[in-house]
């Protein structure tokens, strides 16, 4: 994955990324909702007048093949490896101990203070000699990290082992800053390849720690994704789509964030880069195949997405908080549909969830966002009163 230079959102120069960082996102969810907006008013510049969909009657013989058999892409790995891979041990590591790891992240923080405390003197008379110590600090940081280390699938990452601890989570927010775009990258590819080992991706993760990788984690990932070009963002969600199963990714709130980030940044991308270029046109042409696989393989589930999130619900007529992370990734596939195919499938699929949750005043919010995703010109009160 070469050629990791962001731009802005309008494709024009670099911005800076690590500011973007830095102001992180406090609220993730608020950002998402906010790039969602935006991405469907700039796609309702661009569908044509009078063709929306219809929620009730008859919507027509629907051709799925193109859906169900996208063109072959992806080397996918079997049901036998994804179940090997996906139920695992989320202990902290099989070839390190609790106590090795911890270890570890204390060396991290040292680094991070020491960098932290170079950073505020500045250089005192001798810059020279100043910037070999940030330079000696930053490189014993990434070398303490082991980002760039090889495992095998039956041993958990270093840096996933990094993250499963809670001090571990807390320093990446500060550790960012003192890594080049590369090396970021890097740690970005191996939480997206091993997401299976993140003990927030556990069958039951611990609440406390799911907040810290929510807080320190997910901020970081966010800043970074939102100004990568669109050949990183294809090779980010190629390393998805071919390391797991697309619906058991789609279980994890950590997934649902990951996969709204890279279709909502693709769409970005999609609508402000000029076309007629070669190169770009590759791009756009390999991007639509990961997304009409993407599609293939929630084909028929689209609904059941919510599934995973209703246990956890605390009352008997409203919306638990977990539930927008479906709503804000199903509006995402839903800006991205390329064919009249792909959005008549979501409307049928989603007919009966979609009424009812108009009448829930809860829901309201996340249903008109999905509305306005699928440009059917109609906001849930209107639906309130369908049975």
């Amino acid at each position: 994955m070469n050629g990791v230079k962001r731009t802005n959102e309008n494709g024009g120069e670099p911005v800076n990324w690590q500011q973007g960082l830095q102001k992180g996102g406090a609220n993730v969810l608020s950002q998402i909702k906010m790039k969602m907006e935006r991405l469907i008013e700039n796609r309702k510049k661009e569908r044509p007048k009078g063709k929306h969909l219809a929620l009730e009657g008859s919507l027509g013989k629907i051709s799925l093949n193109s859906v169900k058999h996208p063109r072959q892409m992806l080397s996918v790995m079997t049901k036998d490896i994804m179940k090997e891979r996906e139920h695992v041990d989320y202990g902290p590591s099989k070839t390190l101990s609790r106590k090795a790891i911890l270890l570890r992240v204390e060396k991290v923080y040292s680094l991070v203070l020491a960098l932290e405390q170079l950073d505020r003197e500045g250089p005192m008379e001798d810059l020279e000699e100043w910037a070999q110590q940030v330079e000696s600090k930053k490189i014993a940081l990434w070398e303490e990290l082991r980002i760039a280390e090889n495992s095998g699938y039956g041993v958990i990452h270093p840096f996933i082992a990094f993250i499963s601890v809670s001090k571990g989570k807390k320093i990446i927010s500060r550790i960012i800053r003192y890594l080049t775009a590369e090396q970021i990258l890097g740690m970005v590819v191996v939480i997206f390849s091993r997401m299976e080992f993140l003990d927030v991706c556990s069958e039951t993760p611990d609440k406390n720690e799911m907040n810290l990788f929510l807080q320190n984690i997910v901020p970081s990932i966010v800043g970074f994704i939102s100004e990568l070009p669109l050949p990183v963002i294809n090779n980010l969600t190629q390393t998805i789509l071919q390391n797991h199963e697309v619906r058991w990714v789609c279980t994890k709130k950590i997934g649902l964030i990951i996969l709204t980030l890279l279709l909502s940044r693709a769409e970005i991308l999609k609508q402000s880069i000029p076309t007629g270029q070669p190169a770009i046109e590759k791009d756009l042409m390999v991007w639509n195949e990961l997304y009409g696989y993407l599609f293939s393989r929630l084909y028929g589930g689209f609904a059941e997405l919510f599934t995973n999130f209703e246990s956890k619900f605390t009352d008997g007529v409203g919306i638990e908080d977990d539930e927008v992370y479906v709503w804000q990734f199903l509006s995402a596939v839903a800006v991205g549909a390329a064919t009249m195919e792909q959005q008549r499938i979501l409307v049928i699929e989603m007919r009966d969830r979609i009424i009812e949750k108009s009448k829930v005043e809860k829901s309201l919010a996340h249903v008109n966002l999905f509305l306005s995703a699928l440009g059917l010109g109609i906001d849930a009160t209107q639906l309130a009163g369908v049975e």
